[in-house]
């Protein structure tokens, strides 16, 4: 059975979206401009074995974030909170691209309880140009989200360097489609003076999934233009700690196929 609710946390509120009859746990986290309800279309392969808790991360869906930013201790405690709400001794983690990375993080801070890590299209392992924010230093940020309360000029800026062929179609999509709203700007600007609390560094980051008493499983979109497959190869060698998988998608890869691929991995 679904449900949607809210978690009352510290002085925000956390929407969740719940669902699945199995007799383990899968808290997820979605990639960044999507919300909790994308994992719905995932049930058919999952909430037999799980039952998910997937949150609205900060700025996203219906949760109401009542700060700037939010760092690793936020959701640390976040998922601290929910565990203790639900009564939950040991779970699974999935992570969707932004949403890995996230996932990725947390891991170290929840590695006694956790079974199993899923990350679709992972952030955080190896990064390229709209991920590569979070290397900005937070006072350049916050600079430039005061300029960018204002974005007409930046948004023209980007079609003439689009027109010029300077900028790749993803970058001009990206600050064409983010900066379009007040909602959306603040979304884009509050996400990405996060993400510089969630830095991973690979090289530690392998040595710690094969350490790991869990498997992580990577699942890699073929046709991905954001988080390339190609990524995968470096993290094959790690089985079978890490278990890496490659579909017919790209980066938003939910639907049929991936429902199929974790069906197989989950059974």
């Amino acid at each position: 059975m679904q449900q949607f609710s809210f978690y009352s946390f510290q002085k925000h509120k956390i929407h969740y979206t719940s669902f699945g009859k199995g007799k383990e746990v899968l808290i997820a986290f979605h990639g960044f401009a999507d919300r909790s309800e994308v994992f719905l279309k995932l049930e058919k392969s999952i909430s037999s074995t799980y039952r998910v808790i997937a949150i609205d991360v900060p700025f996203h869906g219906k949760t109401k974030w009542n700060t700037e930013s939010y760092n690793e201790q936020d959701l640390i405690e976040l998922v601290q909170f929910i565990l203790e709400k639900e009564n939950i001794q040991e779970f699974s983690m999935m992570g969707h691209s932004m949403g890995a990375r996230l996932v990725l993080v947390l891991a170290a801070a929840f590695q006694k309880q956790i079974n199993q890590l899923y990350l679709l299209a992972p952030d955080g392992l190896r990064s390229k140009w709209l991920f590569n924010m979070n290397l900005v230093p937070v006072f350049i940020r916050r600079w430039l989200s005061r300029r960018t309360a204002h974005p007409t000029r930046l948004i023209q800026l980007t079609e003439k360097l689009y027109q010029w062929k300077l900028i790749p179609t993803i970058a001009h999509q990206f600050v064409t489609i983010h900066l379009a709203n007040p909602r959306r700007r603040k979304r884009l600007l509050y996400t990405w003076l996060s993400l510089a609390n969630f830095m991973t560094f690979p090289p530690r980051l392998k040595k710690e999934l094969v350490k790991a008493s869990y498997t992580t499983y990577l699942i890699f979109g073929k046709h991905d233009q954001i988080i390339k497959a190609k990524i995968g190869r470096r993290y094959e060698k790690l089985a079978p700690a890490v278990q890496v998988h490659y579909i017919e998608t790209g980066h938003r890869m939910f639907g049929d196929i991936l429902d199929e691929k974790l069906q197989e991995i989950v059974s």
